[in-house]
């Protein structure tokens, strides 16, 4: 079994997204206590990438800008989930 990391950072996840598209594909959204983690495998490659975000690299504005809309987008959608909404209002399950 895979190792698997949990980010709650959307920031940083979509630094390693931004970084390696095809990660995303692997990346699991999981709800806990309304917290979304998103798990993603713990290889090396993903490891550097958060170090080279923790160090501060520099990156595109605006490209990354957009990463981030819509890895929070899906972090939020996958909370929306599991408490129900209605019309973007929350509703008692």
């Amino acid at each position: 079994m895979q190792e698997l990391l949990e980010l709650t950072d959307p920031y940083e996840l979509s630094y390693v997204v931004h970084q390696n598209p095809s990660l995303e594909e692997l990346t699991a959204y999981v709800v806990r206590n309304q917290f979304t983690f998103a798990r993603i495998p713990a290889t090396p490659e993903v490891k550097k990438l958060i170090a080279e975000y923790n160090a501060g690299a520099t990156i595109s504005a605006i490209t990354f800008s957009r990463t981030v809309k819509r890895i929070r987008g899906t972090m939020i959608q996958k909370r929306n989930e599991t408490k129900g909404t209605h019309h973007g209002r929350h509703v008692a399950q």
